[in-house]
């Protein structure tokens, strides 16, 4: 059977295949048997028709159509073997072939062809990397947060500020008659709002009169009596021994001892996350990677399913999302086509990697591993999977690390120092500003009094160095 391979693009070929015009005879009179016992001829009971009146009164589309099913798929299957080709996922036919008497059947099949990693140099490498270390002012931005956290209202003994909250009393007069009345809550000076602007500089028990259109019909102007009952604000608590009480310390001392420690640990897992990407990076520029263009659009339609899922969660649109964070949806496409390709370049030499130094994940490794997660209900074939892929992840990037040379260059320049010569790995600023950054707050506030961990005890699941990407779980 005559087989023709041709490259169409990287991991996309196409197979001409030819079928000899005697194998096509054969297979339609196997397809005319099939389908004969199910051909209705007048005066015949089904299947006893002579095959003369059979074939005048079967159709030809019909025919054709099973004389095609059971060509195809044979004829594909014999193409692959003989060109030796290893398969992505199932072929596609453009057109459907064209069936003549007496002549060969030919047609076209495209395939994806699996990803091919040509690995090169991946242990012997020098990569320098910024250490992070833990200043003063990390460790008083980062008990900053734990004020601002604890923030409360409470009255204030003076006027009404911008961004005050006032409880009022109200009673609306529209042409001399009461027209509405009630407690009501304002935000001095948040908006135009009359009723915001008016309570501005005056404070609680004074009453006040403002015209102001009527909340409920807007065309109506409205005199409306208003009582200001108390004027709250937050407050932000000192950093004493009572707070750090209030946080479960002993004092001040304990709790800049614990902030520390915590941001100690924080920096090294930030240290670590930045060498093994510096790594993979490196073994990326040495390397040759041809992978299908299919799998970084599954992904990236993936990645914008489980968006639209959070954003659906939280109550957002995509379109609020996009106006929140500036960015049109091209952009955000584009991102996310860029991350996927950067997701599966990782994996792809992880993998390589792996085969290669014949990493394995023992049934006692794993079982170590589901144990520590502390399930109480049976676990799923997904989860045994997630949690050996996060093994095999730690025990590359172990084997990585011990084979190449790992060279700190210093920490990050305080503000207004002068930044690294070109080619130098650049800070990225304060520690704080990098958690706020890749984190958000909680990570730069935890491990207090009502935080995600108790002091003493072990650290969250966003605390920990176990993987959390989907380059280390995939």
């Amino acid at each position: 059977m005559p087989v023709t391979v041709e490259e169409l693009e990287p991991c996309k070929v196409a197979l001409h295949i030819e079928v000899e015009a005697d194998r096509v005879k054969e297979v339609q009179d196997q397809a005319f048997k099939e389908v004969a016992p199910y051909v209705n001829v007048p005066g015949f009971r089904r299947g006893r028709a002579p095959k003369n009146l059979v074939q005048r009164y079967m159709s030809e589309d019909l025919l054709r159509q099973h004389t095609l099913r059971l060509l195809i798929p044979p004829a594909i299957d014999d193409a692959v073997k003989e060109s030796g080709l290893e398969i992505y996922d199932e072929p596609e036919i453009a057109d459907e072939p064209e069936l003549t008497p007496g002549e060969p059947l030919q047609f076209t099949a495209t395939f994806t062809t699996p990803p091919k990693v040509d690995l090169g140099d991946y242990t012997g490498i020098q990569i320098e990397y910024p250490s992070l270390e833990v200043r003063d002012e990390d460790i008083e931005a980062s008990m900053n947060g734990l004020r601002e956290q604890r923030a409360a209202l409470q009255s204030v003994e003076r006027p009404a500020e911008e961004g005050d909250f006032v409880s009022i009393d109200y009673v609306v007069h529209v042409e001399g008659e009461e027209d509405q009345s009630g407690p009501m809550l304002r935000v001095a000076g948040s908006s135009d709002d009359p009723l915001d602007q008016a309570v501005l500089g005056h404070s609680a028990g004074e009453t006040i009169t403002v015209e102001a259109p009527l909340h409920t019909d807007v065309e109506k102007q409205g005199s409306y009596e208003i009582t200001l009952k108390e004027v709250r604000n937050w407050v932000i608590p000192e950093l004493d021994d009572a707070f750090a009480q209030s946080v479960g310390m002993e004092n001040m001392e304990e709790l800049r001892n614990n902030v520390r420690e915590r941001l100690q640990a924080q920096a090294q897992e930030l240290v670590q996350d930045d060498v093994e990407q510096r790594l993979l990076n490196a073994i990326r520029e040495n390397s040759q990677l041809t992978y299908p263009r299919e799998m970084v659009d599954q992904m990236a339609a993936q990645r914008m399913h489980s968006l639209l899922h959070e954003l659906d969660h939280r109550g957002l649109s995509l379109e609020q999302y996009l106006e929140h964070e500036k960015r049109s949806l091209t952009d955000l496409e584009s991102d996310l086509l860029e991350q996927s390709r950067g997701i599966i370049e990782s994996q792809l030499l992880l993998t390589e990697i792996a085969k290669e130094q014949e990493l394995k994940v023992t049934e006692a490794e794993l079982a170590e591993e589901l144990g520590a997660e502390g399930a109480e209900t049976p676990v799923t074939e997904d989860a045994a999977q997630r949690a050996a892929n996060r093994i095999m992840y730690r025990k590359i990037m172990d084997f990585l690390k011990e084979n190449n040379e790992l060279v700190p260059v210093g920490a990050p320049p305080e503000a207004g120092e002068e930044t690294p010569a070109e080619g130098e790995p650049k800070p990225e600023g304060g520690l704080v500003s990098r958690l706020f950054r890749q984190r958000g707050a909680e990570a730069v506030t935890e491990g207090t009094e009502g935080a995600p961990q108790d002091v003493a005890g072990e650290p969250s699941e966003a605390e920990t160095t176990e993987p959390s990407s989907e380059e280390k779980e995939s």
